[in-house]
């Protein structure tokens, strides 16, 4: 019987999971991201190569290959975004009594050429996650911390972020999930040590988030054996809207 969630527990969700592909298999995710709030609207097309080391160790490739930022007020901004690649381990397979454990690294690559876009500045971040199976559901959380580059002139906090994601396995093709992710505020303060609110971009850097706490609901179809459909529709506590169809490819 073909269950979309074990092949797939990637796309729609942000949140990692604790488990990791076999060695040698391979995954290719894709999606387009469109986003709109009060402050602009965002177009992102990033890709995800994900490649089973070993049993236990799996990387992951995510480079943004377009991404378009058009703010109500001030210059557009388009290219590509910036390259993330990570290495998760999973420490503990999941039994009968005790639930996955997997610890990752992250690095975050300055690829993109327009402030808007990136940073200019490499972040690193760490990650433990977690991921149980309970009948038809599969539960996963995250907890992380980012030691984010520091552009010059500004002060920059790193920061602390968290998810948990649910899945309901419906039936053997179809997936309904949903997750809350968040992070503290990056933003830390402006030119000449001038605070910025939790919820204010940077001006010398917008990509510098303020704090955010963000909820998403989606599906995820297997339309074939290693083929699935994904769609997630996000909003945040900024009121940005973003809808994300996806597809992932798997072999």
């Amino acid at each position: 019987m073909l269950v979309a969630s074990a092949a797939y527990a990637g796309q729609p969700l942000e949140t990692e999971s604790a488990r990791a592909l076999p060695k040698g298999a391979k995954k290719i995710e894709a999606a387009i991201e469109w986003q709109t709030a009060s402050d602009g609207k965002e177009i992102a097309i990033p890709l995800i190569f994900d490649y089973g080391l070993t049993d236990h160790l799996e990387l992951s490739l995510e480079p943004v290959i377009y991404s378009r930022v058009t703010p109500n007020i001030g210059t557009s901004a388009s290219g590509i975004g910036d390259l993330e690649a990570t290495l998760k381990w999973v420490m503990l397979t999941e039994v009968a009594r005790r639930p996955a454990l997997a610890l990752g690294a992250e690095i975050k690559l300055p690829t993109a050429k327009n402030r808007l876009i990136g940073t200019g500045k490499a972040d690193y971040r760490g990650f433990v996650a977690v991921s149980r199976r309970m009948n038809q559901w599969e539960w996963h959380a995250n907890a992380g911390y980012t030691i984010v580059g520091r552009p010059a002139l500004l002060q920059i906090d790193n920061l602390f972020d968290y998810a948990i994601a649910a899945e309901y396995h419906l039936s053997p093709t179809l997936d309904w999930v949903a997750e809350i992710t968040g992070h503290a505020s990056a933003s830390g303060d402006g030119a000449d040590g001038v605070p910025l609110t939790t919820n204010t971009e940077n001006p010398l850097a917008p990509e510098l988030a303020g704090k955010e706490i963000i909820g998403m609901v989606g599906a995820r179809y297997l339309w074939r054996p290693g083929a699935a459909f994904t769609f997630a529709v996000t909003y945040d506590n900024n009121n940005a809207l973003s809808i994300r169809p996806g597809i992932s490819v798997r072999w």
